[in-house]
């Protein structure tokens, strides 16, 4: 293999990574969003209950309702806090950072070579050499994020490719 063609493997490889950490960041985000949202519905329903009944005798029904709430808001709580949305979100957020520097340093490569062999193979051991830490540093993304990475990065090069192609075609003009 060139060593053209390897450094666009290694391109569209860190890409997928810096696509994929991105999209589970967003993915955490909005989870923790969510269940924050929820744990804030709950209370305030369970709050206005218990207040609303200050003032008479409440119903079981309403007790046995409100007991309910309020243990869904405190399970969804321990939930949020176990599952840590917002730290895993800010780790992917900081591997998709890391991922876009090694990109640019590839693509960077790419561009400049280094003159000689020895300076290329240097460079590209130092590129794979910081792939490994990076790898080595990261939370795994799921499955379908990566999946969805993929194919993101894939469509976004052929449309990349077909456009090249067109322009290419195009006659030369004075």
């Amino acid at each position: 293999m060139q060593r053209e063609e390897l450094l666009q493997e290694w391109c569209t490889g860190v890409r997928i990574a810096h696509v994929a950490h991105e999209k589970a960041a967003a993915r955490y985000d909005a989870v923790g969003r969510l269940l924050g949202v929820i744990v804030v519905v709950l209370s305030t329903i369970v709050g206005t209950a218990i207040f609303s009944t200050l003032a008479r005798s409440p119903s079981t029904a309403l007790k046995v309702v409100t007991g309910v709430l309020s243990t869904a808001a405190a399970a969804v709580a321990g939930v949020q806090a176990l599952l840590g949305y917002p730290q895993r979100a800010a780790d992917h957020r900081e591997a998709a950072m890391r991922y876009g520097t090694l990109r640019r340093h590839i693509e960077q490569l790419q561009a400049f070579p280094p003159g000689d062999i020895a300076s290329v193979a240097k460079a590209m051991e130092n590129v794979a050499q910081q792939w490994d830490d990076v790898d080595a540093a990261v939370r795994p993304v799921p499955q379908p994020i990566w999946d969805q990475a993929t194919a993101h990065v894939r469509q976004s090069q052929e449309r990349a490719s077909q456009a090249r192609a067109v322009h290419d075609a195009r006659p030369a003009t004075a």
